[in-house]
């Protein structure tokens, strides 16, 4: 996760006016877009599938519009429900009722939006953004046996799940992330989540983002 307040603590020498600019530009998005997604959770541009884990569930919007192109970048349904049912503790689970798969790419000189958390709402807004993943080693998550790689000689055996292949530097994907630093506050505030990129190095995966962000702008998202 990008910490837009670590960020400034650690890069004065960018120039403050610059950095100022940068959140300025996506602060001024975000509050455009928390309009729109307000106004569209019930409405007919997202179609919406429940996961359900014992007693609690979490509706998954998703765009009803299919993108013409590459469509790869774009998390599906069926990858957020494959993220919710193989995550490890189900109490962070409670801390959400929606999420959001918002086709939309919001970046400003090199830093991205990736979500947005309203607690009064239990609402996680999953943006469009270049895929990353997110080391894991010293956090709670690296404890769990559902990252670490399994021993394939052991995978076969009738008798067993399959056994670790031992010790291993661990990776999870965004929304795992996600899920596991959201605050259990219930307040108005709104958690924003920002990632560092190189726009020279990413340029084409970002122009991909910005021509996907754009088809989904014409049907109003």
């Amino acid at each position: 996760m990008f910490d837009i307040e670590d960020y400034l603590n650690e890069n004065q020498s960018a120039g403050t006016n610059v950095i100022e600019n940068e959140i300025s530009a996506i602060e001024d998005e975000i509050t455009d877009d928390l309009e729109t997604i307000v106004s569209n959770v019930n409405s007919h541009l997202y179609a919406t599938e429940r996961f359900r884990q014992n007693k609690h569930s979490i509706d998954i919007l998703y765009p009803v519009i299919e993108f013409p192109g590459n469509s790869s970048l774009i998390k599906t349904c069926n990858q957020t429900r494959f993220d919710l049912s193989t995550y490890p503790f189900e109490e962070d689970l409670w801390k959400i009722s929606t999420i959001v798969l918002r086709p939309k790419h919001i970046e400003a000189e090199g830093t991205e939006l990736t979500a947005l958390y309203l607690p009064s709402r239990k609402i996680l807004v999953h943006y469009l953004f270049i895929p990353h993943e997110y080391d894991i080693s010293g956090s709670r998550l690296a404890g769990t046996d559902i990252f670490m790689p399994y021993d394939i000689t052991t995978i076969g055996n009738q008798h067993s799940l399959g056994k670790t292949a031992g010790n291993s530097e661990s990776t999870v994907s965004s929304l795992f992330y996600l899920i596991s630093t959201i605050s259990s506050k219930t307040d108005n505030s709104i958690d924003k989540f920002f990632y560092r990129i190189d726009r020279k190095t990413d340029s084409e995966i970002l122009q991909t983002l910005d021509d996907i962000s754009r088809h989904y702008y014409k049907f109003g998202y």
